[in-house]
């Protein structure tokens, strides 16, 4: 019998890398640049308003691109002169003599070929070895407007800011084929209701998902959410926070790095010269990033307060909380239901998660999940 082996890809080399990431540096850049010039132009609010979109996008894409370039051209982040066919696409662009024929060629004919580039550059890289292209070509990819991973970007930054009813209409409308992405958000839901145990299984499962698909980056994003829960749960280990936390630097993840340190906090809470250990190692992370306390660190430090029994921690806690302006997010309401518990009044109002539910029955939830946290 004969047996056959599939060749390992290799993906591209360096050079190839810089030449093609120079390619996208100036398709991207001629676009927002023409954008912005036909944007006063273009018939019709809607349309106008999502070319605005598009061209916000776009830039943020070139400053990637252009990070990229650094790091495959270090020290430099020239992008090199476009070839011979790409320069008659940019001149066909710049060429256009009417809004609805710049339109025309940006999205019937160039952003059709930087989509198509990206989709042959993703599949022809190594995923191990050349991670960072990996990550930064789904990025650029997620902008394609049938793009599932687009679909769910859009439908986790509804559930981060509460829009829950247009959360729904989203999904309706455009369904989440990729079951760990389905279930990262039904687990993200069920995280706002208060069903913190059935909040773990989505981030848990996504996480795998990615791992197996070298996307570790983004994995270690939704491991950090899924220890979260766990901890919340009274269900992780110091040893567990620290795994997270030793990637988390390695990829210098900082915001990851504290949600880890957090989740640690919590664990120790009973032990309180180790949890002023733990503060005063987030502390350093936030002063080297020039940063400021967030919920990962009120919710530690109320927690640890809170099952230390130290209520001039709390009231100091909840003074400087107050003086901040939070916007409402699933993990600022966990805070503000700490603080409930702890007898001060709701900072934010109840917010309609499902249809079905009163608000109510969550924040008992939430009371129920607190107490156990605390007395544990």
């Amino acid at each position: 019998m004969t047996l056959t082996h599939e060749p390992l890809r290799r993906g591209y080399d360096v050079d190839e890398n810089a030449i093609r990431f120079s390619n996208y540096f100036h398709v991207l850049r001629e676009i927002v640049h023409l954008s912005n010039g036909w944007l006063p132009l273009v018939p019709g609010f809607e349309t106008k308003y999502r070319l605005g979109d598009h061209i916000h996008d776009d830039a943020r894409a070139i400053s990637k691109v252009k990070r990229r370039l650094y790091e495959l051209r270090h020290p430099s982040d020239y992008p090199g002169a476009p070839g011979a066919e790409l320069t008659k696409l940019l001149d066909r662009l710049a060429g256009a003599e009417s809004p609805q024929q710049y339109m025309e060629l940006a999205y019937g004919e160039a952003k059709p070929a930087l989509i198509e580039a990206l989709e042959v550059h993703l599949g022809a890289l190594d995923p191990v070895t050349d991670e960072p292209s990996l990550r930064l070509l789904t990025e650029l990819l997620a902008e394609d407007p049938e793009s599932q991973l687009l679909r769910y970007q859009v439908a986790r930054s509804l559930q981060i800011k509460g829009d829950f009813a247009e959360l729904h209409q989203h999904l309706s409308r455009h369904p989440l084929d990729d079951a760990t992405a389905a279930l990262r958000i039904t687990s993200d839901l069920a995280c706002a209701r208060g069903m913190l145990s059935e909040s773990v299984a989505g981030p848990t499962a996504r996480g795998t998902h990615l791992r197996e698909h070298g996307r570790h980056q983004m994995a270690l994003d939704n491991e950090a959410t899924a220890l979260w829960r766990r901890t919340l749960l009274s269900r992780s280990t110091p040893s567990e926070c620290d795994v997270v936390l030793a990637e988390a630097d390695r990829f210098g993840e900082t915001l990851t790095m504290r949600t880890a340190l957090a989740a640690k906090l919590i664990c120790r809470a009973d032990d309180s010269a180790a949890g002023h250990d733990i503060m005063a190692q987030t502390q350093s992370i936030i002063r080297t990033t020039s940063g400021r306390s967030g919920w990962r660190e009120f919710t530690g430090k109320v927690a640890f307060g809170l099952r230390q029994a130290d209520r001039s921690s709390v009231d100091r806690l909840h003074e400087k909380w107050l003086s901040w302006h939070y916007p409402w997010s699933i993990n600022s309401h966990v805070v503000d239901r700490l603080f409930v518990f702890a007898g001060y009044p709701a900072r934010y109002r109840p917010v309609q998660i499902t249809a079905e539910e009163d608000p109510a029955t969550a924040d008992l939830r939430w009371h129920d999940a607190i107490e156990s946290l605390v007395h544990s």
